[in-house]
């Protein structure tokens, strides 16, 4: 590869998203030559339209900002991952008010099986108050797609309400489900990846 001195100026940043495994290109802003951990945080929340403080980054231990622009190599040292925002969990909903599996890629349980194993203790209840075997799994992830609404985007609420009503709703009378649902999304545990 030819390069020409002080020509072109930095090329762009190619970093991998954690959460999702795929490359992201981003451009920077470059201070002399030199990119700042807090720029490229600046860059991929510009990207993703997230605030700074939900980047977090991540780099091998031979790597240190800030770094010189024009070392091309950096690039496959850093990692990031963004916060998942309410929206996140909200695009797991079906239509129908049911959320569905793409909900466990947000979850640290990966599995609905790992799910249910966090909540042994809300087993027996859920299981009883649901009339059809076929149902359990969806009762599950809407139950826990509930859990992380209420548990982590309280503040916003109004927002995510009718979500929240529609899936009632589903539990109720898609997969009818007898259960006291807000007592049991309480006392959920899930936490997000």
């Amino acid at each position: 590869m030819l390069r020409l001195r002080g020509g072109g100026g930095p090329g762009p940043l190619k970093l991998k998203d954690r959460r999702t495994g795929k490359v992201v290109t981003i451009r920077p802003k470059v201070e002399n030559h030199m990119i700042s951990e807090q720029v490229t945080k600046e860059a991929i929340a510009n990207e993703y339209g997230v605030s700074v403080k939900d980047v977090e980054i991540f780099f091998a231990e031979d790597f240190k900002f800030p770094f010189d622009s024009h070392n091309h190599d950096n690039h496959e040292k850093i990692e990031f991952k963004v916060k998942l925002a309410y929206k996140d969990i909200v695009f797991c909903q079906h239509a129908t008010g049911v959320w569905n599996e793409s909900l466990l890629a947000k979850l640290q349980t990966k599995t609905t099986e790992e799910l249910i194993t966090a909540n042994e203790q809300l087993k027996d209840q859920i299981v009883k108050a649901c009339s059809n075997a076929d149902h359990l799994n969806a009762v599950w992830l809407t139950l826990g797609g509930l859990a992380i609404l209420h548990g982590e985007f309280k503040d916003k609420r109004k927002l995510w309400k009718l979500v929240a009503d529609k899936a009632r709703k589903a539990l109720r009378d898609r997969l009818t489900f007898t259960g006291d649902v807000d007592s049991l999304v309480v006392k959920m545990k899930v936490e997000l990846d």
